[in-house]
């Protein structure tokens, strides 16, 4: 087995689910995770998912409210490799654990800081819960159609604590790099939920700078539909080829076909072959007029409302082009072939909830074992080891050897992928500093071609990257392929299982012309198994793992569907599609999870001098995101929904409409429902007065009484606008802010917080000039992110090949026989 953190020590003061998925992570590759818990344990011990979230680590019980506390805290940091924190800004500093605090003590110290929405801003106060960072962000009105009601609509998957965790660990893990090459050097790592929100998903990618060119020159980018007179738009084509279905038994499945040679297979799977011949379906999956687009959208459901799943699934079986995927709940995902056998769910034997199954690690190590999981620890159960260790002030000094100017600067990376789950991963690595070199066709990755105006889908994976357009199934193009593999120190593929080996780009070839290779497959199921040769893509990926249904709330599928018409299946739909990638999704998080994936592997080679071949897979990624349905045992408590309505998960964290606007309220601890009941009794002249009702003097009470007190809450947030209760409340410390009515791909570049912060730069591209784009994702305060344009198609193709050795007649020879693209003209 790997275990390329072994001998790091990571001392772990989070709460939460983010800190709690980095530990976890570094703990299952070997570091020794102390996580430092308050004296009535961590919040997440009363959560069915803690038994896997706190998997192999060591519990310390230390009250950080006190000076022993506090000062027991830094000595266990004076000898640590690794600390991560979330606290809201300036609580590290006030309790002396602050990166400059503990830094002049152990300069070799990584320390991660994970805030809401960063240290500067207006909103820098509030705290980190997802659901606040959502609200502000405007998460929960893009969110807006997967409600059956008008307003914004809570999103339940914590898709921005998922990726603030590898955001974090991609700082983490690149900052221990660069210590192993400076001799010892530790630095700052900085993350924010909000970034995490935003990143994975189209809001700040396609959306967002599809919005500001359409508002910087709209006759040249206007979104709009073309004028239909009267009458409505034509039904866009996105719903025909992520088409949402139900099945003659009442399952529905998602569909995914978003090449040309996918849609094909899809139509012929349906016997709809020859429907291009029809009137108005002559360019289908685009249909010209809003009657047309009807008449298709009916077709496409009557054909599969007219066989059963099982029916489905034996002409499926045959037809490897065809994405289609079951929406299951998370606990049929856990059961889902490629998950069980790929070895993602892993069984361990727990003293406290006895046989549980769990998530294996994200990363796998071809051709290893995994580890063996060591179970959640007892409260306090190696409080006495950690406060018996040496307090020998730490083992490094600060280095004199030179600093990189970004922390992957040397590291090259090779990118074999199409779409977006593995190549945002490469341009994640770009951000840090590694040079990513972009083999696509010559057609170029699909995605350059996937929205109205070309080129904005792809604008954001191709970020800080050279492209070379080159024709993989040639021998001529693989051997520009095997060229660089000899000079690069990664690679990154996301085909299908069977496609790289076809091509000879598969990790055995390239190992023999580079034995220092890193190689991560990055595909959607996996290098084999029973779905391992199918298409995926977020949406497909988010159903077979329940995040979809989950998000989509208990209500999303009604109970009856054989007495559904053709309008409620098509409403039905609707939810669904959107439940599926609002406000993030499944290829962003996957993206995150390869990114981590490399770094750990560019550190195992380091530490080890050993270069393996390494597996990330969207199924097991995404439903890491939904890690808190993902763990099974007996007497397991019933997980809680979002209501019908999709206001929220409780009375006290959920959204309420206001006099004015929209408020979202986040008062999960004891000591925020104490604020909460006398900020109510203070702004009602003391008329509402929570603490007296009997309802609701104890947690049990209050979730026995959920209703009534969103009732009561309800009644009391009517009599103010949003804003007004969110400016009351501040001085209480209650979390409760007002609902961003600006969909997130619009926030993302102009909320304050986002500005203010330094989280959004400019850069110029070849084809759209200067436009906004999120700065790096993760801050290093010692080797700083770059941030980079996208490429246009064969931007590079002449460059990489001339330093790879090609002449200008052997340049001159592919390009006649269109082996290679080079742009006509420098952009």
């Amino acid at each position: 087995m790997v275990r390329p953190l072994e001998g790091l020590t990571v001392v772990d003061l989070s709460w939460g689910l983010p800190g709690a998925l980095v530990s976890m992570f570094l703990g299952d590759y070997g570091a020794e995770v102390f996580k430092i818990e308050p004296p009535g344990g961590d919040d997440l011990r009363s959560q069915p998912g803690f038994s896997m979230w706190q998997r192999g680590k060591k519990s310390v019980v230390l009250d950080l409210k006190r000076d022993e506390g506090r000062e027991q805290a830094r000595r266990l940091a004076s000898t640590a490799d690794v600390l991560v924190q979330n606290y809201r800004p300036g609580v590290a500093e006030r309790l002396g654990l602050g990166y400059d605090d503990l830094a002049e003590a152990n300069p070799g110290l990584v320390y991660a800081s994970i805030t809401g929405m960063g240290p500067k801003g207006p909103d820098a106060h509030l705290k980190a819960y997802e659901g606040i960072v959502a609200a502000k962000m405007g998460a929960f009105t893009t969110a807006g159609p997967m409600a059956p009601r008008p307003g914004p609509a809570f999103a339940a998957m914590p898709w921005g604590s998922f990726s603030a965790a590898q955001m974090a660990l991609h700082g983490i893990l690149a900052a221990l790099y660069v210590r192993e090459r400076t001799n010892g050097r530790g630095q700052l790592v900085e993350a924010t939920l909000a970034q995490g929100l935003a990143s994975p998903g189209d809001s700040a990618g396609p959306f967002a700078l599809a919005s500001f060119l359409a508002e910087r020159d709209p006759e040249k980018y206007g979104l709009s539909q073309p004028d239909q007179g009267d009458g409505p738009a034509p039904i866009l084509d996105f719903v025909f080829r992520l088409l949402i279905a139900m099945t003659k038994d009442g399952r529905w499945l998602q569909f995914s076909q978003s090449a040309p040679h996918l849609w094909e297979a899809f139509i012929e799977a349906l016997d709809l072959q020859h429907i291009d011949q029809e009137p108005g379906f002559a360019n289908a999956p685009r249909i010209e007029t809003y009657e047309d687009s009807v008449r298709f959208w009916d077709l496409l459901l009557e054909r599969v409302r007219a066989k059963t799943l099982a029916e489905w699934e034996k002409i499926f079986s045959t037809r490897r082009n065809v994405g289609a995927e079951i929406f299951r709940t998370p606990e049929e995902g856990m059961d889902h072939p490629q998950m069980l056998h790929n070895g993602h769910v892993r069984e361990v034997e727990d003293p406290r909830i006895g046989r549980c199954r769990q998530l294996g690690p994200m990363v796998r190590f071809l051709g290893h074992p995994d580890p063996p999981f060591v179970p959640a620890p007892d409260l306090g159960q190696h409080t006495a080891e950690a406060l018996g260790r040496s307090t020998t002030p730490a083992r490094r000094t600060a280095a004199r050897a030179s600093v990189p100017a970004q922390a992957l600067d040397g590291v090259t990376v090779m990118e074999l992928g199409f779409f977006y789950a593995a190549p945002f991963g490469g341009t994640i690595l770009a951000e840090l500093g590694a040079r990513v070199v972009k083999l696509e066709p010559t057609y170029g990755d699909y995605f350059r071609h996937t929205f109205k105006i070309p080129e904005v889908t792809a604008v954001k994976v191709m970020q800080g990257k050279e492209s070379v357009a080159v024709d993989l199934e040639t021998p001529q193009g693989q051997e520009v392929a095997h060229r660089l593999a000899k000079h690069v120190d990664i690679v990154l593929i996301n085909f299908r299982a069977g496609e790289a080996k076809r091509m000879h780009l598969d990790y055995e070839t390239l190992r023999k012309l580079n034995p220092n290779l890193i190689y991560l497959n990055a595909q959607g199921y996996g290098v084999d198994g029973p779905y391992a040769g199918r298409p995926a893509f977020a949406p497909t990926i988010n159903a077979a793992v329940g995040g979809a249904l989950f998000q989509a709330g208990p209500a999303a599928i009604p109970a009856d569907p054989a007495a559904m018409s053709l309008e409620e299946i098509k409403q039905t739909s609707n939810r669904l599609r959107s439940a599926a990638s609002s406000p993030s999704n499944a290829d962003g998080v996957s993206a995150h999870v390869a990114a981590t994936a490399m770094l750990l592997g560019l550190i195992t080679r380091q530490r080890t001098g050993t270069a393996h071949e390494l597996m990330t897979t969207m199924i097991c990624s995404t439903a890491y995101a939904n890690s808190m349905d993902m763990i099974q045992y007996a007497g397991k408590p019933p997980r809680r929904d979002p209501d019908a309505e999709l206001y929220g998960m409780s009375a006290l964290y959920r959204l309420y409409p206001a006099k004015e606007g929209w408020l979202f309220l986040a008062c999960v601890q004891n000591d925020e429902w104490q604020a909460l009941c006398r900020a109510v009794a203070d702004a009602t002249s003391r008329e509402v007065r929570l603490d007296d009702d009997p309802r609701f003097v104890s947690p049990e009470s209050r979730r026995e009484h959920d209703l009534a007190l969103a009732g009561v809450l309800g009644q009391t947030f009517a009599r103010r606008a949003a804003g007004e209760w969110e400016r009351f409340f501040r001085s209480y410390d209650v979390a409760c802010c007002e609902v961003n009515e600006q969909p997130m791909h619009q926030a993302v570049y102009s909320h304050p917080m986002m500005v203010q912060n330094g989280l959004v730069t400019e850069v110029e591209h070849p084809i759209f000039g200067k436009h906004p784009r999120m700065a790096p994702l993760v801050s290093l305060s010692l080797t700083p992110g770059v941030a980079k344009p996208g490429v246009i198609l064969g931007q590079h193709t002449e460059t990489v090949l001339r330093e790879l050795g090609y002449g200008d007649g052997e340049i001159q020879e592919l390009e006649a026989r269109k082996l290679i693209v080079r742009p006509r003209s420098s952009p």
